[in-house]
């Protein structure tokens, strides 16, 4: 990845999040499981942190009801954000 920087709330082309996250494993020199768990670690509390933990803990009580409303949550976010194309999980 060459440059830039990234924006919040601005829409990127889908495999963008793990080119920074492979790119972040390559100069740090570690495994890329490991890199993909960190990234994991920050990014839950970056959404408790910029408000989105009611609509997390709405999804369910345990991770498999978590997974099963995964796509509800996509489909919020999809209209709240022009143009997202959210993975589904169905």
């Amino acid at each position: 990845m060459k440059g830039g920087s990234f924006l919040m709330h601005r829409l990127y082309p889908e495999g963008e999040t793990l080119k920074l996250v492979v790119t972040t494993a390559e100069v740090a020199g570690i495994p890329l499981e490991d890199a993909l768990e960190a990234f994991g670690g920050h990014f839950v509390p970056f959404c408790l942190q910029e408000g989105y933990g009611n609509i997390l803990r709405v999804l369910g009580g345990s991770l498999k009801d978590f997974l099963n409303n995964l796509d509800n949550l996509h489909d919020h976010l999809e209209n709240q954000y022009a143009g997202m194309d959210a993975p589904s999980f169905r």
